[in-house]
């Protein structure tokens, strides 16, 4: 794969190759890699958050905790368990395979958990009635582009890395950061347009690089994990 190839949805299977990518450059080998593969796992669920339940739901912010290391791995463990338990009769196979991404995202090997985050969440909305087309190809693509976005969202582009001047990290900057990524917008849990616009301005101000700010009022949606909020985030 290639930088164009990368920024880029048109090709066939897109995501699955952003990810094989990933694997290849050992990504998962760093704890900052593996934090955001489980992220983009967990952004998988939550755009399929309606049709999950509520023991599903609690097992997705589980490996979001964990992915901030806010919980241990035996917390998560029982998380996964938890959810398999309840899958419900009455659900149809739409719903069963929708309860496997959840099962996933909390997956301990963060490379397997982000594939078959990928995989299910992708074969849920596919069954899913109000997906009318999902088997034209057309949509496929269509749908494909959004996850390719989610993962572009939380890696940015790792051919050419963005930096971030000292200046732009002002006290007034990191907490406008620390709150796009804390008040989210409910109930799918994607990050607030609204917030993220405000602290696009507040970066082009502090005169941030312009694919920064543009990323930040680009159309969306927005992750835990979105690369923009955390340059910011994280301690230099």
């Amino acid at each position: 794969m290639d930088e164009t190839e990368w920024l880029s949805s048109s090709h066939l299977n897109a995501p699955d190759k952003m990810l094989a990518w990933l694997g290849e450059k050992q990504v998962a080998r760093r704890a900052e890699g593996r934090r955001k593969l489980r992220l983009f796992a967990c952004a998988c669920c939550r755009w399929i958050w309606e049709m999950l339940r509520s023991q599903h739901r609690f097992a997705v912010k589980a490996a979001e905790r964990f992915a901030d290391g806010l919980i241990a791995k035996e917390v998560l463990a029982r998380a996964a368990v938890a959810a398999s338990r309840t899958i419900p009769v009455q659900l149809d196979y739409n719903g069963q395979v929708a309860v496997r991404a959840t099962e996933a995202a909390c997956r301990p090997i963060a490379m397997e958990a982000a594939y078959q985050a990928l995989m299910y969440s992708y074969s849920a909305w596919a069954r899913y009635p109000h997906t009318p087309g999902a088997s034209d190809p057309r949509k496929r693509a269509e749908i494909e582009s959004v996850q390719s976005a989610a993962l572009r969202c939380i890696f940015g582009n790792p051919f050419r890395p963005l930096a971030l001047s000292p200046a732009c990290r002002t006290p007034t900057i990191v907490a406008l950061a620390h709150a796009a990524y804390e008040e989210r917008v409910v109930p799918r849990g994607e990050l607030n347009p609204i917030r993220l616009g405000v602290f696009a301005d507040a970066l082009e101000e502090a005169g941030a690089s312009g694919e920064l700010v543009d990323h930040l009022r680009g159309p969306g949606p927005h992750w835990l994990g979105c690369h923009v909020v955390e340059m910011i985030r994280k301690k230099p």
